[in-house]
This record gives C-alpha cells, structure tokens and sequence, in this order.
C-alpha cells in the first residue's frame, strides 16, 4: 500500500526517510539536545569572536555560554 499523498510529496514512509509533515508541523530531524548544542555551537562562537575582538576572551566565552543557552533554548521550543 502506497502512502503518497496526491501531490507526490513522500508520506510516513518516503522514500527520503524523513516522513510526513503532521498537521503542517515541519520535522527538521533535531531533537532537544541537538538543538541545545547547536545553539550552545552558535553562541561560544559569537562570544569568542567578540572576545577575540575586545581583548578580553573570558568577558567574550561568559557572553558566548550565555548567547549559547539563549540560542539552544530557542532552537529547541519551536513547538
């Protein structure tokens, strides 16, 4: 049985592996912890880059683990 809808677009079981959007949400294949890091990733690096440009990389690495759970917590409260 074929799980396609109309448009062609892949069902619950596509042929991609990433499944069918439900009720229009869009699974982006990031879970909670991901996302966290990802933004943990996003804000060191934001912190170090300023740092680096202030001449003050521990004032730079506090502001970028900030930005980062900033960052993470956005990324994962999508829903």
């Amino acid at each position: 049985m074929s799980d396609e809808r109309s448009d062609g677009a892949g069902g619950a079981d596509s042929a991609d592996g990433r499944g069918a959007a439900i009720d229009g949400e869009v699974d982006d294949g990031m879970d909670e912890s991901e996302a966290m890091a990802t933004g943990m990733a996003v804000g060191i690096a934001i912190g170090a880059a300023l740092g680096t440009a202030m001449d003050n990389l521990a004032l730079g690495m506090g502001m970028g683990v900030a930005l980062g759970a900033a960052f993470g917590t956005a990324f994962s409260d999508r829903d």
